[in-house]
């Protein structure tokens, strides 16, 4: 997005629905395959897409409030999520995920969340301060294990590794 002055709000607004799909396709990725070679280059593209937001050509002064930021992204993109995670899913068809499905929604709102806050106060977000954000969520968010067998040897292994063999009585 260019940051200017815009004619209205629904210039805004509508600059902002443009590029609130892709954003979002773009979280979904990086919250599935967050160790994949292209999280980096989909960082890069969640800040190219959203990273300001023009004031209002009537009030030069003020950004839109988070609130109104926000409410154009949910209605474009929330309801959507289970259909951005097909699409990745299907895009991103040579690696499993490493996360489950159902934390993507509080990923993608939360980074959202964060986003229209900046943007309200400073009009723009650089692209480190996007990829930190990010990182943090993710920290958030841990990776599916894969199942984890039994070795033959396991009551060694927990001796092993200072754990009791059976739970202590209370």
């Amino acid at each position: 997005m260019k940051r200017s002055f815009a004619d209205s709000w629904n210039d805004i607004a509508n600059e902002i629905r443009s590029h609130s799909g892709p954003v979002t396709e773009h979280l979904i990725k990086l919250y599935l395959f967050p160790d994949a070679v292209y999280a980096d280059h989909w960082k890069q593209e969640v800040y190219a897409f959203i990273h300001e937001v023009a004031s209002p050509k009537n009030d030069k002064k003020h950004f839109p409030s988070p609130e109104k930021i926000y409410k154009v992204i949910e209605d474009h993109c929330f309801d959507r999520i289970d259909v951005f995670l097909t699409i990745v899913k299907n895009e991103v068809n040579d690696i499993p995920p490493q996360r489950e499905d159902g934390g993507a929604q509080d990923f993608v709102e939360t980074y959202y969340l964060w986003l229209c806050d900046e943007l309200s106060n400073k009009g723009e977000v650089s692209n480190s301060e996007v990829a930190d954000t990010i990182d943090g969520l993710q920290s958030m968010h841990p990776k599916t294990s894969a199942k984890k067998t039994r070795s033959a040897n396991w009551k060694t292994d927990l001796v092993e590794q200072g754990l009791p063999l059976y739970p202590k009585e209370i």
